[in-house]
């Protein structure tokens, strides 16, 4: 952040606390929620080595993607048709991996969406 510009610094600070709201929100409804990963749950998911052992809702990586995406985006418009479907991508790879159900991805991306909406608006 001390390379960059105040705008682009400005930018970054906004999304780091994006990023920790959500994921404040993220590990509170994990807790809560209990939901086991589908390669646990369906015997012919075949996923990574070393899968994650914690609980699936709502994907954190998913979440985190939005959060920074939806950032850029909304102070660097013309960024967003770039991030967003690469966000979208995080998504879909976590699903490819039997990593998270489709629900799981698309609440992370709403939750990241939100907390980004939010934050900005906070500080604006």
């Amino acid at each position: 952040m001390i390379f960059f510009t105040n705008s682009v610094r400005d930018s970054a600070f906004v999304a780091l606390l994006s990023i920790v709201a959500s994921h404040v929100a993220v590990q509170l409804i994990k807790k809560l929620s209990c939901r086991k990963r589908p390669y646990i749950i369906l015997p012919d998911v075949h996923t990574c080595q070393n899968p994650l052992k914690d609980y699936s809702f709502p994907s954190g990586h998913t979440t985190a993607t939005f959060a920074i995406a939806v950032v850029f985006s909304i102070y660097y418009p013309w960024l967003m048709p770039t991030l967003l479907p690469l966000a979208m991508l995080v998504g879909i790879s976590r699903m490819y991996l039997g990593l998270h159900y489709p629900t799981d991805c698309i609440i992370g991306a709403l939750i990241g969406t939100v907390s980004s909406i939010v934050i900005v608006l906070l500080l604006s």
